[in-house]
């Protein structure tokens, strides 16, 4: 599993539950939409901006490198658990190929630093 660090940072937006998702998310390198009952939560670059309620502007994010074999799931867990271990919060998105790291920034250089006294290979 490789650990690439995403440059760009990203916006949490929360907009109604009834709204239409908006197609300028599309021009993102990388977005990511939840529906529920209560929302629509919306990730995607700074460089999308959405009129909306609710937002936060200081996402930083980490793609977990995968071949997409459930074997790596225990990789994830070791990740995961090593974040939890130093009370470094954070959410996960999962693709087919790859999972993401969500961290707001100040929790990401939190990551960072641990990946490094680990010596995790990240690029």
């Amino acid at each position: 599993m490789i650990l690439k660090i995403l440059e760009k940072k990203c916006y949490l937006y929360k907009l109604d539950e009834n709204r239409e998702i908006p197609k300028d998310i599309y021009r993102s390198s990388f977005f990511s939409v939840t529906k529920t009952d209560m929302d629509l939560s919306i990730i995607c670059d700074l460089d999308i901006d959405m009129a909306c309620c609710l937002k936060h502007d200081d996402l930083r994010l980490i793609q977990l490198m995968t071949d997409g074999d459930l074997s790596d799931s225990k990789e994830l867990r070791g990740i995961t658990d090593d974040l939890e271990s130093q009370n470094i919060l954070f959410n996960v998105v999962s693709t087919f190929n790859s999972e993401f790291l969500i961290f707001k920034s100040l929790e990401f250089d939190k990551a960072i630093e641990m990946f490094k006294y680990k010596n995790m290979k990240y690029s």
